[in-house]
């Protein structure tokens, strides 16, 4: 699952059944705009939740609280 994909509205994210990818995927094709708009904020998504930086400083906090 990736919860942050529908919050973020970074694409569209369905349950693994063959008519909701399918939509899905016309609705990708025939929606530049949206295409756009999801790669964007896909874009920032991933410097702010997968960065080293922040995986770095997700690590510290998680090491913090173990000692």
């Amino acid at each position: 699952h990736f919860p942050l994909v529908g919050k973020m509205k970074a694409g569209i994210v369905v349950t693994p059944e063959a008519k909701q990818l399918a939509k899905a995927l016309d609705e990708l094709l025939s929606e530049e705009n949206k295409r756009k708009e999801y790669g964007r904020n896909a874009a920032k998504l991933i410097a702010q939740n997968y960065s080293m930086e922040h995986i770095g400083k997700t690590l510290l906090t998680l090491y913090a609280e173990i000692h």
